[in-house]
């Protein structure tokens, strides 16, 4: 709540969800890729998702932050459109 108050103005991407449960997971469960649930993209208006993994200091064990890429299965398929070949 300190870091992340409500009315709090501007973006700060450890106040979104991707980030904390990315933060949570890894620092209890160790390496891994947290996917989660498919969300509407604020910015395209479109649907997809995002894979995270955390980013831990191997010698001091102290989160540094999360990687993540989000992926969108109407940008995937239109790109697969663009490629010339009998199958994917």
């Amino acid at each position: 709540p300190a870091l992340c108050p409500k009315e709090k103005y501007g973006y700060d991407p450890r106040c979104r969800p991707w980030y904390s449960d990315t933060k949570l997971k890894s620092l209890w469960q160790g390496n891994f890729v947290h996917v989660m649930a498919p969300y509407r993209f604020a910015t395209t208006d479109t649907v997809g998702t995002t894979a995270c993994s955390g980013v831990v200091d191997p010698e001091t064990g102290d989160y540094v932050g999360t990687t993540a890429i989000d992926l969108s299965p109407t940008d995937l398929f239109n790109n697969l459109k663009k490629v010339d070949a009998d199958f994917y």
